[in-house]
């Protein structure tokens, strides 16, 4: 399955693109993955520190070496995210433990994982995951507990995608901040209007009143590869009145 892959981080707040750690960055990936390999795209935000490293860099290259590693398998694999989501938030937790009077010490982890067109969303905290078909963009995730704040059994959520991806779709992970400052409908906006969504999202949230080094992250994925958005100078588009020109 091909991914043509955007992803825009500020403050701190991390993505992961298939074992790619961006941070306070634009980047942009494009894989092939063949038969049996997962594909996996998630944003973390934390202002806690665990083994030296931040509660977001933690729990992603944790997850990134459980992929590798073999930790995660095809046929196992919501058994085993759970696992390393256990794993996670016992580690998380037992430093915000000694930080109960510090906001935020935990870590908001969200994400798509899967293998080929099966897919899978991961949420423990604000943030969300969705999918963009047809020009509809629909959530895959509900916001749930962070991991580190005392919880210890319902630590993170999966849920299955409804239906295999497609050629054509763009799945959407944002950080709780990016859901603070953005609607779905402004969201979905941005998808039908942007060659750039991962960018563009981060910059139309920081002109809604996301502070410009509040930790905040995204990752958009078009399946089967391509540009995000082809203009096709016969059609008609709604009138934007040139807010978007720049992003075309």
């Amino acid at each position: 399955m091909k991914l043509n892959i955007q992803s825009a981080c500020q403050g701190g707040a991390i993505a992961s693109v298939a074992g790619n750690i961006v941070d306070n960055k634009v980047a942009q990936f494009e894989f092939d993955f063949g038969a049996g390999e997962f594909f996996y795209l998630c944003t973390a935000e934390g202002k806690g520190r665990v083994k030296g490293q931040s509660s977001a860099e933690f729990a992603l290259e944790h997850l990134r070496d459980g992929f590798s590693m073999g930790d995660i398998t095809a046929e196992n694999q919501v058994d085993d995210m759970f696992a390393q989501c256990r794993y996670l938030n016992l580690e998380i937790n037992g430093v915000g433990k000694h930080l109960e009077d510090i906001a935020g010490h935990g870590c908001e982890l969200n994400g798509v994982f899967g293998v080929e067109a099966n897919g899978y969303s991961l949420a423990a905290g604000g943030g969300r995951a969705y999918v963009y078909r047809d020009g509809t963009l629909s959530p895959m995730s509900d916001p749930t507990a962070p991991l580190g704040y005392g919880v210890e059994e319902d630590e993170a959520t999966i849920w299955q995608m409804g239906s295999e991806l497609a050629d054509g779709d763009i799945v959407l992970v944002v950080s709780k901040a990016v859901t603070e400052a953005l609607s779905d409908d402004e969201l979905e906006d941005i998808l039908y209007l942007s060659n750039y969504p991962a960018e563009h999202i981060l910059c139309s949230a920081k002109d809604e009143g996301l502070e410009k080094d509040a930790p905040a992250a995204v990752v958009a994925a078009k399946v089967g590869g391509g540009d995000f958005r082809e203009i096709d100078p016969d059609v008609d588009y709604e009138d934007d009145d040139g807010k978007y020109d720049a992003w075309a």
